[in-house]
């Protein structure tokens, strides 16, 4: 009875071990799949099939691979199919691909920090307003025609505070920078 305790530690240490070793992706990860998504991506590791997912993500196995499949879309993961011999069937295994994850998300903040760049320098040549419920943006011409209402739910729109606007998108690049300069490393150079 021992040894099933300490098979059992073990395999929850092996488990947060993986985990953790793919920690600095959970930003990127849940930016493009969700909390579903990122619990899929914890449970993955290093090779895993999707009814093993499934149980212990307590997600229906459709959802499982509708969101392997997406995440298999941005790089996040890669699979290895076996056949059944005696049903037929395939089993395939997930498997977490931290090179080309990293370079995905090292890609999509780089996009990111480009149109922060060029929203920050057009900051001057436009008024633009918002819906505070919402959180859409309109330019004048758009607040204009709408008689500065949102047309989705009738409240009046809020001049955005180009200063503050400035500070938020200053913010944010230094956060990708920080985030950037910690991948970069990662990164293997071919």
């Amino acid at each position: 009875m021992q040894k099933k305790t300490v098979k059992k530690t073990t395999e929850k240490k092996a488990a947060v071990k993986t985990t953790e070793k793919y920690d600095h992706l959970y930003d990127f990860v849940q930016k493009i799949s969700g909390d579903n998504g990122l619990k899929v991506f914890q449970i993955i590791g290093d090779g895993v099939t999707d009814d093993v997912i499934e149980k212990k993500a307590n997600i229906k196995v459709a959802e499982v691979r509708s969101i392997l499949n997406h995440l298999h879309s941005f790089g996040v993961v890669d699979y290895s199919r076996e056949k059944n011999l005696t049903t037929g069937w395939y089993t395939y295994t997930w498997k977490i691909n931290e090179e080309r994850a990293v370079q995905n998300y090292i890609q999509s903040l780089k996009k990111e920090k480009k149109m922060l760049a060029e929203r920050a320098s057009g900051l001057d040549n436009t008024v633009t307003f918002y819906s505070k419920k919402t959180g859409r943006s309109f330019s004048f011409e758009e607040a204009f025609e709408n008689q500065f209402k949102c047309p989705e739910t009738g409240n009046t729109l809020k001049e955005i505070d180009k200063n503050q606007e400035r500070k938020s998108i200053s913010k944010r690049i230094q956060e990708i920078d920080k985030t950037l300069a910690e991948h970069m490393p990662r990164v293997i150079v071919e």
